[in-house]
């Protein structure tokens, strides 16, 4: 059944139409005729409604979906009185297509799904809601399904835009975004619930205390391929929050990027979990991304009290912290089960790019097996590992994991903290005059190989290398490609190319004549020109007279006397070509006309 909302006829028995306010107004101790609707029913909405004292409510065993028609561009509004929930939900309700708000200034929820209730977002809107407590869009205790849509722009204690309580929470598609809270979850505060997204569901720009993007206290977080947490921000947990015991969280897929944990100016507490903080929780990532991520202690992930194990195609890379750059473990009892996958290009400023920990003894809880991959991670410095630690790293640290270049084992600080062996020094290596893509350039710790490429250059020739500072011995100074051994200094080299074309001013096996011009035969004065005639191009020949003197001044004062005349000539001719006759101003006469021709004629026949 399908109920079209007009003002001049099924509108006339339960809504009034505000001639003021120019509103569809639904008065008090008024309800829809949704209580008597059978089967599914689509009520379909031709115009803003404002709901003046209650909240409109979806009776248990009815299955409504609210939308709009005629409206071109956009969805109706339904808004709702202050202090109240717009819509509550007993019964089924599919939201496909109208805007759920309150007006400026009003405090009321957006939605609110009882237990046994149901709710499914299509399409339309969740927004300008502002509620003192849980859920300032959509509070949840029953099913709670989105598959589009947008949930923007609301406020609340916790969970500013969704709060999903003992009940479960699927996200398929649709859009979380601009929420903010006074406390935890600015995108969704799942307390004791479930809670997944997968396909093309995104959680953007969301805001809060803890758990910009998600906060999840003691109940079940999943995210699978498709799914984005993006530029949310938060003094712990810039992402995703993991709290109390109980409490889990499993990355099967998707992306956490872009995602800040803030220091607290007010509190002075640092940022915890660029990414992820774990705290009390647990955290399982077999595949998907954690980039781009900062924070001041575990720019991608924070693990505190909690257990995280990566594995399979899981990675975390491009991350960025005071401390740990890439993983953080904050206290004891945070065991990190390294069984696969890639930390990667994460840097600290100053201890543990890959995975950071706040103490020596928080070593033992760093497991890392074979077949891991730690790549160009950074710290402020290089450390060897001690040799009262081998022990240790033995019983914690495979023997088949690849590790940043040039480190062949892990405590080094730059993949894992380390700050108690000797400390190392790399050096530079410049390399200049290189059109490789990878020219070797670069930074190097002493006797660790360096290779060097100087690529290829169009209408040039690889002439060799130049060592210009250094002192090393090249494997070949003219190969485009060798190897040294760094010693403990800076090293400068030069790659020289030499052009291969005459247009360059050398030789080339190109189209262009790469030969020197033939000589030019000049004939000898002296000597008679009767020989066959030469192919060459002959040089002019002076005769005698123009190499005397006094013949050339001669020659000169009559040119120049020439000269004089013609241009005292030129000068009478444009002196009468300019003459009027009186009587006449601004124009020339047919006489004067005549004239000029005589005067053009004189001089130039």
């Amino acid at each position: 059944m399908t109920i079209i909302l007009k003002h001049q006829n099924l509108a006339t028995e339960f809504i009034n139409y505000d001639a003021i306010t120019k509103k569809h107004i639904l008065p008090k101790n008024r309800k829809l005729r949704i209580n008597n609707a059978e089967g599914p029913t689509i009520i379909a909405l031709t115009a803003d409604i404002t709901l003046t004292s209650s909240s409109l409510t979806i009776p248990s065993g009815k299955d409504i979906t609210l939308t709009s028609v005629n409206r071109g561009t956009g969805f109706w509004r339904l808004t709702g009185a202050a202090n109240q929930a717009t819509i509550i939900v007993n019964g089924k309700l599919t939201l496909d297509g109208i805007v759920v708000t309150h007006a400026n200034g009003r405090n009321g929820r957006g939605m609110t799904v009882n237990f046994g209730g149901s709710l499914i977002i299509n399409s339309g809107e969740v927004s300008g809601n502002s509620f003192i407590g849980e859920g300032g869009g959509v509070y949840s205790e029953g099913s709670f399904m989105m598959l589009g849509g947008v949930i923007t722009n609301n406020s609340a204690v916790y969970g500013g835009g969704v709060y999903n309580l003992f009940s479960t929470f699927s996200m398929v598609g649709g859009v979380i975004s601009n929420n903010t809270v006074e406390e935890t979850g600015g995108g969704v505060y799942n307390f004791l619930g479930s809670f997944s997204m997968s396909g093309s569901a995104n959680i953007v720009n969301n805001t809060a205390n803890e758990g910009g993007g998600v906060f999840n206290s003691m109940g079940l977080f999943s995210m699978s391929e498709g799914a984005v947490i993006v530029n949310n921000t938060a003094t712990d947990g810039g992402g995703v929050y993991v709290s109390s015991f109980g409490a889990s969280f499993s990355m099967l897929g998707g992306v956490i990027a872009n995602n800040t944990a803030i220091v607290d100016n007010n509190s002075g507490v640092s940022g915890f979990g660029g990414g992820v903080y774990m705290s009390w929780g647990s955290f399982v990532m077999s595949d998907g991304f954690i980039t781009n991520n900062t924070a001041t202690y575990g720019g991608g992930v924070s693990v505190s009290f909690s257990s995280f194990t990566m594995s399979d195609e899981a990675v975390v890379a491009n991350n960025t912290a005071m401390d740990g750059g890439g993983v953080y473990i904050v206290s004891p009892d945070s065991p990190f089960y390294m069984k696969g996958g890639v930390i990667a290009n994460n840097t600290a400023i100053r201890n543990g790019g890959g995975i950071g920990v706040s103490s020596s003894s928080r070593l033992d809880y760093v497991n890392v097996f074979d077949d891991a991959v730690f790549s160009n991670n950074r710290a402020s410095v290089a450390y060897n590992r001690a040799p009262i630690d081998d022990s240790l790293y033995n019983s914690h640290i495979g023997s088949k994991v690849t590790w940043t270049s040039p480190f062949t084992q892990g405590y080094n600080n730059y993949d894992i903290t380390y700050t108690y062996g000797e400390s190392l020094l790399f050096y530079a290596v410049t390399v200049s005059g290189s059109f490789a893509a990878s020219s070797g350039a670069g930074s190097y710790l002493p006797d660790t190989s360096v290779t060097i490429n100087a690529g290829s250059r169009v209408d040039y020739a690889f002439s060799g290398w130049t060592v210009n500072e250094g002192s090393v011995s090249l494997s070949s100074t003219t190969s485009l490609v060798a190897t040294f051994t760094m010693p403990a200094r800076n090293v400068v080299i030069a790659a020289n190319w030499t052009p291969t074309t005459s247009g360059n001013g050398g030789s080339s096996s190109g189209g262009r004549s790469t030969s020197k011009p033939s000589s030019t035969i000049i004939p000898s004065e002296s000597t008679p020109n009767d020989s066959e005639p030469s192919t060459s191009f002959p040089s002019p020949t002076f005769n005698a007279e123009w190499k005397n003197p006094l013949f050339l001044r001669i020659t000169l004062l009559i040119v120049s006397t020439l000269l004089i005349a013609m241009l005292v000539v030129i000068g009478v001719g444009i002196v009468l070509l300019h003459r009027r006759p009186k009587g006449v101003a601004g124009k020339f006469s047919a006489i004067e006309i005549a004239d000029t021709q005589t005067v053009q004629t004189k001089l130039y026949n």
